[in-house]
């Protein structure tokens, strides 16, 4: 396949030429009535190839002359109907004793995953397609499924990126996700920071304290009673209606760090639970000092991973921990993630479960107090690369 950039410049008034005239690839230029109206446009062109033609066409026009100018009157009519209608086009095979049809469409090549551009176009010996040219995008820059957004008038555009940050989507970031969330204290109050923030549902602190530690270079929160904060899951789909987790096709996880200012006397604590029923959405707990216990239950199985503290984090209770849940839907199964290790889920039978918001707090027979920061949520499953990023984005100045 031969790829070819070449520009158009259609004259839209032909009157006198402007003094000042358009130097980008693609940029249209406009002046009082008594100058000239200037298109000009670069396409990249494809032979044998022809777009898709389940795009809708916005306009279809019979083109003759020699192959170079059947070319160039499509290309001509596609610069004159500009970037907003015209992005992309098919011209049909050339017969020296027929016109060719040319097609034209609103949508462009570019702004589609990585995955999805080579089915853009199909193979059709004799056909030539084209498209709007963009520097930028022309090679699909963009890295880790990122989508290619072009500026046309200035030649420059971005990658929109998913999981991933950085100027072409190369660094590994969950975070950044139109839907996620991330609640902290850093400013002494509850805010979310997070890039889908505006679309989740509000959340509130309770009757926690925000406080400074030595270990800490930003304020986190003191929970002890029942009310610390509570997370409103309404726009959680995957975190609210546990009776159809399988729903959740991009999986989702769920985390935060924690640590407890001391030792239980006995019995268990729960630092968080979903609801106030018996049953719980989800509930993290530590039972009788022996080990940590975190629950997901759906409408009628109850998950579970159980961490004993001496044969893994001896120090629990003078350390920060980071605390996870992520759903795979690929395996159809729940983790469970404590700092940077994957634990065993064991899975029993339960009769119910509520799905109310999460709820920080004291719900246990103890009244021990906790520290807590760097609430986390977005809609993807995580793998254990993408728990240490978390970790690593979230942990600055703890000890």
């Amino acid at each position: 396949m031969v790829r070819k950039i070449f520009a158009v410049l259609a004259l839209l008034v032909h009157q006198t030429i402007a003094a000042e005239t358009c130097f980008r690839s693609n940029c249209k230029k406009e002046g009082s009535s008594d100058s000239l109206t200037i298109n000009h446009a670069s396409f990249t062109q494809v032979p044998d190839q022809k777009i898709d033609p389940a795009w809708p066409i916005n306009e279809t026009l019979q083109v003759s002359g020699t192959q170079e100018e059947r070319i160039r009157a499509c290309t001509e009519r596609c610069t004159k109907i500009g970037i907003h209608g015209c992005r992309s086009g098919n011209l049909s095979p050339y017969q020296e004793n027929a016109p060719s049809t040319c097609d034209l469409f609103t949508y462009g090549i570019y702004a589609h995953s990585i995955h999805l551009v080579p089915l853009l176009r199909i193979v059709s010996t004799g056909w030539t397609s084209f498209h709007l040219f963009n520097s930028f995008c022309e090679g699909y820059p963009c890295q880790n499924g990122g989508i290619c957004y072009p500026h046309f008038l200035t030649d420059e555009g971005y990658c929109k990126c998913t999981g991933y940050s950085g100027t072409l989507c190369q660094t590994l970031d969950p975070l950044h996700h139109e839907e996620a969330g991330h609640w902290t204290f850093d400013d002494y109050t509850l805010s979310n920071t997070g890039i889908g923030a505006n679309t989740l549902a509000t959340s509130e602190s309770g009757d926690g304290i925000v406080l400074e530690t030595l270990e800490r270079d930003s304020p986190v929160l003191q929970c002890q009673t029942t009310n610390c904060l509570t997370i409103d899951n309404t726009n959680m789909p995957c975190l609210k209606d546990y009776t159809s987790p399988y729903g959740c096709t991009t999986g989702v996880t769920f985390g935060f760090w924690l640590r407890p200012l001391w030792k239980t006397t006995g019995g268990s604590f729960n630092y968080l639970i979903q609801g106030k029923a018996t049953k719980q959405g989800l509930t993290f707990n530590s039972v009788t000092n022996s080990d940590i216990r975190l629950h997901i239950e759906t409408s009628s199985t109850r998950h579970m991973c159980t961490l004993p503290f001496a044969t893994y984090k001896p120090n629990w209770f003078k350390e920060w921990t980071f605390i996870a849940v992520t759903w795979d839907p690929t395996n159809r199964k729940w983790e469970c993630i404590m700092d940077n290790h994957i634990i065993q889920i064991t899975s029993s039978s339960v009769t119910s479960s509520s799905n109310g918001p999460i709820v920080f707090g004291n719900q246990g027979s103890d009244e021990t107090k906790f520290l807590m920061d760097d609430v986390v949520y977005y809609p993807m499953y995580s793998t254990p690369e993408m728990i240490s990023a978390v970790m690593d984005l979230t942990k600055s100045g703890r000890n």
